[in-house]
């Protein structure tokens, strides 16, 4: 890939579906550990902390993973 190729943003789509649907989708893809989850305690998700990590590096647009 060449510094003037753009890459598809496919992630960003499904990291807004997981941080808006969360709860339902670790009930659906993970249900024995769902039920373990006290779902009244607000979760938090640390993909800014992530970004933060690699903050200095200058390699143009860059996309945390999703972290819970």
């Amino acid at each position: 890939m060449t510094d003037d190729t753009q890459c598809a943003d496919y992630d960003s789509p499904w990291k807004t579906i997981l941080e808006k649907y969360f709860q339902q989708a670790m009930e659906f893809f993970f249900p024995k550990t769902a039920a373990l989850i006290d779902w009244q305690v607000p979760h938090v998700f640390l993909d800014k902390e992530l970004q933060a990590i690699s903050y200095d590096a200058v390699q143009g647009k860059r996309f945390a993973e999703l972290l819970w």
